[in-house]
C-alpha cells in the first residue's frame, strides 16, 4: 500500500480527480442518454442531476483548489494516502448511488463526507500559513457539501418540491466557485500568454464573486427568502458579465485555451440573471440552469482540464 500511494498519481490532487471527472463525466451522460432509470429511491432524472452537480462538478472544484492551493499557500499539497482516501470517498458514493435500497442514503453521506474531507484538506495549508484570503474557500466547500447533505435529506423526507430547490442549490454553489477561480485565473492567464497587462478587480468585486452565487445557495437549500436569492443571483450574474468585459482582449480569440475560460464565465453570469429573473418570470429558471450547467460548468471544466 505504501508504494501505492507514493506512485506520481497521488502527489497532486488534480491527476486522479481530472482523469476521474473526464472518465465519469463521459460515463454518466451516456448512462443518461441511453435512457438509465435509476432506482426506487433516486429516478434517473434526479441521478442525472445530482451527479453533474455534486458527482462531477464537485470534484472538480476539489481537484482545482487542492492543488492550486499549494501555490497559494507555500504548503505541501494533499497527496498520498490522504488523497486516496478522498479518492476511496468519492469512488464510494459514485457506485453506491446505483445500488436499489439503501444505496442512496450512503451516497448522500459518503459524498457529504468527501466534500467535508476535502474542506478540511484546504483548511490546513490555510491555517498553517495563516492564508487568511483563503479562508472563505475552506468555509464554501463546507457549504458545498451542505447543499449535498440537504439534497439528501429531502430525497430521505420524500420531499420531492425540496429536491429541486436542493439541486438548484448546489448548481448555484457551483457557479460561486467558478466565481473563485475565474477571478484569480482568467486575467492572470490572459496577462501571461498573450503578453498584455493584468487587469486588476477591486477587493469586493472578487469576494461578491463568490459570496453572493453562496449566500443565494444557502438561502435557496433552506428554501427562504426566495425573493433575496434571486436579488444575489441577478447581481452575481452581473458581475460576471461585467468581469468579461473588462478581461477582454481581440486576441483572445486566437487562443482556444483563454477563449474557452471567457465563454465558460460568460455563460454562467447569464445562468445567473436568468435564475435571479425567474423569481418573476419562471420560464427563465430552465434557461438559467442550462447556461450554468452546460455552458458554464460543462465549458469551464473542460478547458481547465485541457
Amino acid at each position: 500500500m505504501n508504494a501505492f500511494t507514493k506512485h506520481p498519481v497521488w502527489a497532486m490532487a488534480f491527476r486522479p480527480f481530472y482523469s476521474l471527472a473526464a472518465l465519469y463525466g463521459a460515463l454518466s451522460v451516456l448512462l443518461w442518454g441511453f435512457g438509465y432509470k435509476g432506482t426506487y429511491e433516486l429516478s434517473g432524472f434526479y441521478w442525472h442531476a445530482h451527479e453533474m452537480i455534486w458527482g462531477y462538478a464537485g470534484l472538480v472544484v476539489i481537484a482545482f483548489l487542492l492543488t492550486a492551493v499549494a501555490t497559494w499557500t507555500g504548503q505541501p499539497p494533499t497527496r498520498g494516502g490522504v488523497l486516496v482516501g478522498l479518492t476511496a470517498f468519492w469512488l464510494a458514493a459514485r457506485i453506491a448511488v446505483f445500488i436499489p435500497g439503501w444505496g442512496a442514503a450512503a451516497s448522500g453521506i459518503l459524498g457529504t463526507l468527501f466534500f467535508w474531507y476535502g474542506a478540511v484538506c484546504m483548511a490546513l495549508p490555510v491555517i498553517r500559513s495563516q492564508n487568511q484570503r483563503n479562508y472563505v474557500a475552506v468555509f464554501a466547500i463546507f457549504v458545498l457539501g451542505g447543499t449535498h447533505a440537504a439534497f439528501h435529506v429531502q430525497l430521505h423526507n420524500g420531499n420531492f418540491e425540496g429536491l429541486l430547490s436542493g439541486l438548484q442549490s448546489g448548481l448555484i454553489m457551483v457557479s460561486g466557485f467558478i466565481g473563485l477561480i475565474g477571478m484569480r485565473i482568467i486575467s492572470f492567464f490572459t496577462s501571461k500568454r498573450l503578453n498584455v497587462p493584468q487587469i486588476p478587480s477591486p477587493k469586493w468585486v472578487a469576494q461578491a464573486s463568490l459570496w453572493l452565487p453562496m449566500l443565494t445557495a444557502m438561502l435557496m437549500a433552506h428554501g427562504v427568502l426566495a425573493w433575496l436569492s434571486a436579488v444575489f443571483a441577478f447581481a452575481a450574474g452581473v458581475i460576471f458579465t461585467v468581469q468579461v468585459y473588462r478581461w477582454w482582449y481581440r486576441p483572445v480569440l486566437k487562443e482556444p485555451m483563454l477563449w474557452i475560460l471567457f465563454a465558460g464565465y460568460l455563460f454562467t453570469g447569464l445562468g445567473l440573471i436568468a435564475v435571479g429573473v425567474s423569481y418573476f418570470k419562471p420560464a427563465f429558471l430552465n434557461l438559467g440552469v442550462h447556461l450554468i450547467g452546460v455552458g458554464g460548468i460543462g465549458v469551464l471544466t473542460l478547458g481547465m482540464m485541457a
